[in-house]
């Protein structure tokens, strides 16, 4: 009698990434080239990453692109980005009491700039360019469901006949994270009655490598300087109603309001792209790992777009799981394992909570119509703008993220 042929086994990793946003395709990378075994899950193939349609651009700081050239793709980035050299912030509320103007200036920490701008299309090639090289496999589907066993887990993938085993799974794959509801986290997640604008203008006056974030009664509006000098990124955050009223305008009445928002600071504005909306939320996980399931990125923490922390905060969760993760290797203890996974917890815990309680307060302060919280604001710039040691820490804390 012939012999049944044995069945393949099922593939193996010592992490899955659960999503291929900019989080996934970087966490990857860095497990990868860490010396981990690695795969993605993903709804899509990825074969055509190149989206312009989303036309927002990102600064990433300068303590975190040690990690982008250990990677390999710092290089290939670079040719797409700006310096960022100086934050204005411009207090445009029209209240009885107003903040000063503040302006940070990274020549003030002897350095040449506090980040790098990049539009986040660009960035998404070249991380899926170094994923190819890599040879990252990409598993297309969306994780059903999880077999936990004592030093690792069988993953179920939706569509799939064969689950896929691995030690960890890393949950990038947003606010709404299916990873993390797998993994029996817990979060507070507030809707917020905002939606962030985003879309691209050309100016009349360069706009000199500098962040102009105007506050309003509504939430910012601010203006990220790319690589055509007279050419900008705006993340401008507007109650639901006013964003839907304004996407609707003919695109000369849009100039003539938005250039109004931003009292002409760039000289006559011209629409370039579409404009986006980004419905805005705030997502707080109760813990960044447990259950064979380490949390970054939006699916660990979510704010609105204010002061250029949202995708860096990511970035330092990715650098402090693979610093972890190294370690309890090198120990020979399982990455899985729950007092692996306490540790990044651990190590995650007081920075993300300072970021998100920072980011809403100052949202909420340009919401509230409260004296006492404008006060409170208006004091906190005056000490900002007047007290060098603390402006030079602020901006230290910001471009490095310790």
């Amino acid at each position: 009698m012939a012999k049944r042929a044995s069945k393949a086994p099922a593939p193996s990793y010592d992490c899955v990434i659960s999503g291929a946003g900019l989080a996934g395709l970087v966490c990857a990378c860095v497990l990868r080239k860490a010396g981990f075994s690695v795969a993605i899950i993903a709804a899509d193939s990825g074969a055509n990453p190149l989206n312009k349609s989303d036309n927002r651009a990102i600064a990433i700081m300068n303590g975190q692109w040690p990690m982008l050239h250990d990677i390999g793709v710092a290089d290939a980035v670079l040719p797409h980005t700006t310096p960022l050299q100086h934050l204005t912030l411009i207090d445009a509320t029209q209240r009885l009491v107003r903040a000063p103007t503040v302006t940070f200036h990274a020549s003030e920490m002897d350095a040449e700039q506090f980040a790098r701008n990049v539009p986040i299309a660009d960035l998404m090639q070249v991380l899926q360019s170094k994923v190819v090289e890599l040879k990252i496999p990409r598993i297309i589907g969306q994780i059903a469901h999880v077999a936990r066993q004592t030093y690792s887990m069988m993953v179920t993938i939706e569509g799939l006949a064969m689950p896929v085993g691995s030690n960890l799974i890393v949950a990038a794959d947003g606010k709404h994270s299916t990873a993390r509801i797998l993994a029996d986290i817990g979060n507070t997640s507030q809707t917020l009655a905002q939606t962030a604008l985003s879309f691209t203008v050309q100016h009349a006056l360069p706009h000199g490598n500098a962040s102009l974030e105007f506050h309003m009664p509504d939430g910012p509006l601010t203006f990220v300087p790319i690589f055509d000098a007279h050419q900008s990124n705006v993340i401008w955050t507007l109650k639901h109603a006013e964003a839907a009223r304004m996407r609707a305008l003919p695109v000369a009445e849009f100039e003539a309001e938005f250039m109004t928002a931003c009292h002409h600071v760039l000289g006559v504005c011209t629409l370039l792209s579409p404009i986006n909306p980004w419905p805005l939320s705030v997502v707080r996980s109760q813990s960044y790992g447990q259950n064979r399931t380490a949390l970054v990125g939006d699916a660990a923490h979510a704010f609105p777009p204010i002061g250029a922390q949202g995708f860096n905060l990511g970035l330092r969760d990715i650098r402090a799981l693979r610093d972890v993760l190294v370690a309890a290797r090198n120990l020979g203890l399982d990455i899985g394992g729950h007092n692996v996974l306490h540790q990044y917890h651990i190590a995650r815990q007081s920075d993300v909570q300072l970021v998100t309680h920072a980011i809403d307060m100052l949202n909420m302060s340009l919401l509230s119509k409260m004296l006492p919280a404008q006060i409170a604001r208006t004091a906190g710039l005056l000490v900002m703008q007047n007290n060098a040691s603390l402006r030079k820490n602020i901006m230290d804390w910001g471009m490095m993220g310790v």
